[in-house]
């Protein structure tokens, strides 16, 4: 018998609105960054990293509509970095 998950309780979150919008802020600005990469062109690694920002960015936005606002700041904020990571990786040096 396999027991059943505890069922997750969320605490009430000060200034829930204001962590929502800035969630989705940074969500949208770290989407905005990866959609500006060709993935194709990235090494196998950086297109791992990419693949772990996309999944953060889907896993943030389904905490979100779960009103689990904590969590999805913390995805936002990995995606983010990851995203400016790929960004600043993908940038042409200049000589």
């Amino acid at each position: 018998v396999v027991p059943e998950p505890a069922a997750q309780v969320l605490q009430p979150v000060p200034n829930a609105e204001q962590l929502e919008l800035a969630t989705r802020n940074r969500l949208d600005a770290a989407e905005r960054e990866l959609n500006a990469l060709n993935p194709r062109e990235l090494n196998s690694e950086a297109q791992a990293h990419y693949q772990r920002a996309k999944s953060f960015i889907q896993q943030a936005r389904a905490a979100l509509q779960n009103r689990n606002y904590p969590f999805a700041e913390q995805l936002a904020k990995n995606a983010a970095t990851l995203a400016s990571f790929l960004r600043k990786l993908s940038a042409p040096t200049s000589s």
